[in-house]
């Protein structure tokens, strides 16, 4: 899954201040996405949650990797990786254009009825899109950075920030694209 962050407030230092921001979007995005994740593979596969913070200077971008290996906190199978839940990213552009979505596969089972998020796993994926939606505050060199979580208009170059994130209640699945320059 890939998140967006637009920082706010001050000038960030790559060299300084990549990984006090890997730190805080770590600290608010793993405990929810980890709720969402089953035990039933612990000890065989490892699940290994974090980020991966890159900062552009205007002159060279640098990278902050940020992970750790976690187990889910839900006792039971998961579904297959072809399915997913899918949590909306809407932002105040009106269309297609302003919109896109993160795709959460390994749902657990008895998050499920059928083809639909049961209201366990609605309330689960629900918390853990208000994580995505929050904004993350870093205390960074220069200062207090916060954080606004943006979608990135690739066709057009831009990021909005995202207005609301609800979750899906029916499964999706991922398609492959092929890539486009």
């Amino acid at each position: 899954m890939d998140f967006w962050y637009k920082p706010t407030g001050v000038a960030v230092a790559p060299a300084y201040d990549g990984i006090a921001i890997a730190t805080a979007l770590y600290g608010q995005l793993s405990t929810p996405i980890v709720n969402c994740l089953t035990t039933s593979l612990s000890g065989t596969i490892a699940k290994v949650v974090g980020c991966n913070v890159e900062v552009n200077d205007g002159v060279f971008t640098v990278g902050t990797p940020y992970y750790n290996i976690l187990d889910g906190t839900v006792s039971d199978d998961f579904l297959p990786g072809e399915v997913s839940v899918v949590i909306q990213k809407i932002t105040g552009i009106a269309g297609r254009t302003g919109r896109g979505r993160w795709f959460m596969p390994g749902c657990p089972e008895t998050f499920t009825a059928g083809s639909y998020l049961n209201a366990m796993g609605k309330t689960a994926y629900t918390t853990a899109a208000t994580a995505f939606l929050a904004n993350v505050t870093a205390t960074i060199t220069a200062g207090t950075c916060i954080m606004k979580p943006v979608h990135f208009l690739a066709h057009t170059g831009t990021i909005n920030e995202i207005a609301s994130a609800p979750v899906v209640s029916l499964l999706g699945r991922k398609s492959r694209r092929k890539g486009r320059f």
